[in-house]
């Protein structure tokens, strides 16, 4: 049994293709929003783009967002005192000239590194009438309003780390629970309570990409893992969970320039990338043949092939 496949619990002929580990349909679905639905980190992004623009000259808080992402990925971030250090990047602006500044911010890196399976699968649960969530270890005010571009238009829909604010600015402050880590099961867990009461953890199904959602993961009915790291595939393996390859117009473009530096010419696909970049939405309906080329690097033994299996 291969677990790309009959192990990933899909159903097509379901009204969501995805089954919890019960075999039912979930309640809730959920997902992580960084390096799940969209290609890279939002805050990292959002603070390169605020330098490279000129809206932020400091460097110092790239410096700042890279450890931040480097501890993230090492397991070690404080995460309560780093935003602090780094809320003063932004505080000089006021909530609205933020709201017109991640807009545009939206509009030039995020649009292009949507992922589009995970907006399909969004829409698929949408049409089945099952509530969907996004919930990240990312600021909200970044959050929310990337949220709104997979058409998830309520605030109360979308979890991510609260900052207190003062006259209408943010502070380094943060404010209740934070979504990560084991904080994301507990920010679920009020979510379900405020607005889906009955419905308990065991019933969402969740995608995430990361093994500092190991916590949600395990505490959720379903869970598939995209683009995993080792240690999140290691657990797919031993809860022969679904492992997913998504990827991105901006995935598209970074692969054909590996393509055409590897072989010292350019190939067709490199225009077909750049063109995607402009339209990020891939209008028209015809399956993609590149569709899952872009993994991360992946540790060998970790993932079942059909040849391995020994039951049916």
């Amino acid at each position: 049994m291969s677990l790309h496949s009959k192990s990933a619990d899909l159903d097509h002929s379901a009204d969501f293709p995805f089954r919890l580990f019960s075999g039912e349909l979930p309640e809730v679905v959920a997902f992580d929003l960084d390096d799940t639905l969209i290609t890279g980190d939002s805050m990292l992004l959002w603070h390169e783009w605020l330098y490279e623009t000129g809206v932020v000259p400091e460097r110092r808080w790239l410096d700042v967002i890279a450890r931040m992402l480097r501890e993230y990925h090492e397991g070690r971030l404080d995460m309560a005192a780093s935003l602090a250090e780094l809320m003063p990047a932004v505080e000089r602006f006021s909530l609205e000239e933020l709201s017109v500044l991640l807009e545009r911010f939206i509009d030039e890196r995020i649009v292009p590194r949507i992922r589009k399976e995970g907006r399909a699968l969004i829409a698929a649960a949408q049409a089945a009438g099952r509530p969907v969530v996004i919930i990240s270890a990312s600021s909200a005010y970044i959050v929310r309003p990337i949220a709104r571009r997979f058409g998830i238009e309520n605030v109360a829909d979308v979890i991510g780390i609260e900052m207190k604010t003062l006259n209408g600015h943010l502070t380094g402050e943060v404010e209740g629970v934070m979504s990560f880590r084991e904080g994301k099961v507990v920010r679920l867990s009020e979510w379900l309570a405020e607005h889906r009461p009955g419905v308990q953890l065991a019933q969402v199904f969740f995608f995430t990409d990361s093994a500092n959602d190991l916590p949600l993961s395990l505490a959720a009915g379903g869970a598939a893992f995209v683009n995993p790291d080792p240690v999140l595939e290691a657990a797919a393996h031993e809860r022969r969970a679904p492992v997913l390859f998504w990827h991105s117009p901006y995935d598209e473009a970074e692969r054909a320039k590996t393509d055409e530096a590897a072989c010292g010419q350019t190939p067709n696909e490199t225009l077909d990338a750049l063109e995607a970049l402009d339209d990020p939405d891939n209008a028209d309906d015809r399956p993609d043949p590149r569709a899952g080329r872009f993994t991360k690097f992946r540790h060998p033994g970790l993932v079942r092939e059909d040849d391995e299996d020994d039951d049916d």
